[in-house]
């Protein structure tokens, strides 16, 4: 990754594709991804509202001026990946943001995303929100599945799972693939320890690894990470960690089921399964390192017990 003398990094990955750091949370832990072609550009992901002037020093480092946008694809409503949408279509006046269908709603009016936000992240989510911005219905797009970049096709698909709604894009001429939150965490601190939070409300095991074997069935050379980075190696056997942590948080919900376990339970479940995986790594992770995640996943694992897991079949 490169300093380009900001407070902020930005690195260059090839084939027209950039990754920024967005500076949310801390460093190293939210991505926003930048393909130019023939003097067009594409965001992917929009983060915090903070994060949308980085976007614009990052073009004007590629030589791409704002108006050379075309579109902001937003993976899903999650805030660290849409709360920055409005505030950046303002700096970009002919980009259109294209999401999916249904989550043309929260971005427009994201005031119930904004609520339960902050049910989660309590008196943190000003340092980590700041105000939001709505995005403008008008400049709202439903995705397609093909899109035209410059000289390149790029392709759109849906892969539940983390939520419902939720945008992975695959370049197959740069043999890339962005795959948001999809692909689990593995944030740098984290020595390349995976990490899966199952985030409230939509967590959906099934769907998810469905998701996992629809991106693994386009051969991706690299995946791109939300959260946070490039994947370029052993990528079948990190699917294959993804689909067992999964199957791992619905033992876990199984087991606090029978035992008529609570969230401490849950949390206390889940950091077992957690901490050796950190310690093999060599890296210096505790509770409180983890702990959005780990309430993430709490929740989420709660939520799906309570509501799916009597019905749930692999």
């Amino acid at each position: 990754m490169t300093d380009s003398g900001n407070d902020w990094l930005r690195r260059d990955l090839g084939a027209g594709w950039s990754m920024l750091d967005s500076g949310y949370n801390r460093p190293g832990h939210t991505a926003i991804y930048i393909c130019v072609d023939d003097g067009k550009a594409l965001v992917y992901d929009a983060a915090h509202t903070a994060s949308a002037e980085r976007v614009v020093a990052a073009l004007a480092e590629r030589g791409v001026a704002p108006d050379a946008v075309e579109l902001v694809v937003v993976s899903h409503a999650h805030l660290d990946h849409s709360g920055g949408c409005g505030a950046l279509l303002k700096l970009l006046p002919h980009a259109k943001a294209m999401v999916h269908p249904d989550i043309i709603e929260h971005l427009a009016e994201p005031a119930r995303l904004i609520e339960g936000a902050r049910q989660i992240y309590g008196g943190d989510f000003d340092r980590l929100y700041g105000e939001i911005a709505p995005t403008p219905r008008d400049r709202i797009v439903a995705f397609e599945e093909a899109v035209k970049l410059g000289g390149r096709e790029l392709a759109l698909f849906n892969t539940p799972g983390h939520t419902f709604a939720h945008l992975c894009l695959h370049d197959p001429q740069a043999g890339v693939l962005l795959a948001g939150d999809v692909f689990g965490a593995h944030l740098p601190h984290w020595n390349g320890t995976m990490v899966v939070p199952a985030a409230p409300t939509q967590f959906a095991p099934r769907e998810w690894k469905a998701s996992v074997d629809a991106i693994m069935a386009r051969a991706p050379e690299r995946i791109l990470l939300a959260h946070f980075g490039v994947l370029d190696s052993d990528l079948e056997g990190k699917a294959q960690q993804l689909r067992d942590e999964i199957d791992h948080f619905v033992a876990i919900a199984r087991e606090a089921k029978e035992q008529g376990g609570d969230r401490d339970f849950i949390a206390d479940r889940v950091m077992a399964w957690w901490e050796p995986k950190f310690k093999q790594a060599g890296a210096a992770v505790d509770r409180d390192e983890v702990g959005v995640e780990l309430l993430l996943t709490v929740k989420g694992l709660a939520l799906w017990l309570e509501k799916h897991l009597e019905t749930y079949a692999p």
